[in-house]
């Protein structure tokens, strides 16, 4: 019984995601650079950008970080 709620518990936190805001603008220029943790508050952020003149569109997708991204900042070679 044990092993079953523990291995429930791994597929939860495997499952976890975030949610990226893509923003598009009017010259056909995007960017891509905000995450977050919490649907209801990415949905604001965009409704937000989405106010501004220059802002074409705001879409929310689903997004997996690399859990281990900081740790390749210098690209696997060796600090010396």
């Amino acid at each position: 019984m044990v092993k079953f709620h523990m291995t429930t518990a791994k597929d939860k936190k495997a499952e976890h995601h975030y949610w990226r805001v893509i923003v598009t603008y009017n010259d056909g220029e995007t960017s891509g650079n905000r995450v977050f943790k919490d649907r209801e508050k990415a949905e604001e952020w965009a409704a937000r950008q989405e106010k501004s003149p220059v802002v074409k569109k705001a879409v929310i997708e689903p997004f997996m970080r690399d859990a281990y991204a900081a740790s390749r900042v210098h690209g696997g070679t060796k600090r010396r």
